[in-house]
């Protein structure tokens, strides 16, 4: 696969988690002075962090779009361990859903606490899928050479110092010393 397609699939993959995480993931019935109410949370609410991870990503995509050699390792390495914190985040978000109905709770009624059953839909589920696969695809730019993206045209000459009298004797020899 080019780095172009995985950069793409990178892109795809970050915003179907951003979708994935501000879909409602738990709810839960809380007593209120009027009565019942459900409260409920999504996966940014469970876990601010996300959002944060999902903005490193993305810059990360951008900078992998002006940056290439050691330098685009660097910000590959950031981005593989943005995506696993991602999926930790994730992880640890969907094994405590009482901590965020408890503050949704507490945004309702004024009592942090949920009285009933706590309901947990598929996003949590689709979510660490969508951040495993986005792991994995970013791992993905490691192994595909950054320079792969750039033609040689963009690379200095590697002949060494190029003065200006160079390119007098290149058009003398009826080359183009632009090209």
């Amino acid at each position: 696969m080019t780095r172009l397609r995985l950069l793409g699939a990178v892109l795809l993959l970050a915003a179907l988690a951003a979708a994935g995480a501000a879909a409602t993931w738990f709810s839960a019935p809380v007593d209120a002075a009027t009565g019942t109410i459900v409260v409920s949370a999504s996966g940014f609410e469970a876990s601010p962090v996300l959002g944060a991870l999902v903005l490193v990503l993305g810059a990360g995509l951008a900078a992998l779009l002006l940056v290439h050699g050691a330098l685009a390792r660097v910000v590959t390495g950031v981005m593989v361990l943005a995506a696993l914190s991602l999926v930790v985040a994730g992880v640890l978000a969907w094994r405590d859903p009482h901590a965020a109905l408890a503050s949704a709770a507490a945004q309702a009624t004024g009592v942090a606490q949920v009285s009933g059953a706590v309901t947990t839909t598929v996003w949590p589920v689709a979510f660490l899928v969508v951040g495993v696969l986005l792991t994995l695809t970013v791992a993905g730019l490691l192994a595909v050479p950054a320079s792969a993206a750039r033609g040689a045209r963009y690379e200095r000459d590697a002949r060494g110092s190029h003065t200006p009298a160079d390119d007098w004797d290149s058009l003398s020899r009826g080359q183009d010393p632009t090209a």
